[in-house]
């Protein structure tokens, strides 16, 4: 119980084209009620797909930390998209935070 930090972190690998290319990230969230996946952005969250009262950072690295986690972040659902200029973008497996009692 209690209020916690989420950091996700995720490892990608683009091997197409130069592979000394910076590769760029972008996180996304799903409320996992079949809404859309939307991009985030740091700062603090007041809804917008987001759980409310959230402060995130890491929006464009490989990892994203939600601040604080509570109940109001349960079942939220999280992935990046990678890509590089010289390839196709990837989209990492989903991270989904569970809060349990």
């Amino acid at each position: 119980t209690g209020v916690q930090t989420c950091a996700l972190p995720i490892l990608a690998s683009i091997t197409a084209g130069d592979t000394s290319a910076s590769l760029t990230y972008q996180w996304q969230v799903n409320n996992n009620a079949g809404g859309v996946w939307v991009p985030i952005t740091n700062g603090t969250k007041n809804g917008s797909g987001i759980p409310a009262n959230t402060i995130i950072s890491g929006a464009t690295t490989a990892t994203l930390t939600v601040d604080p986690t509570n109940v109001d972040a349960n079942n939220y659902v999280f992935r990046a998209v990678v890509s590089a200029a010289s390839a196709a973008s990837v989209t990492s497996s989903n991270g989904r935070i569970l809060i349990t009692a």
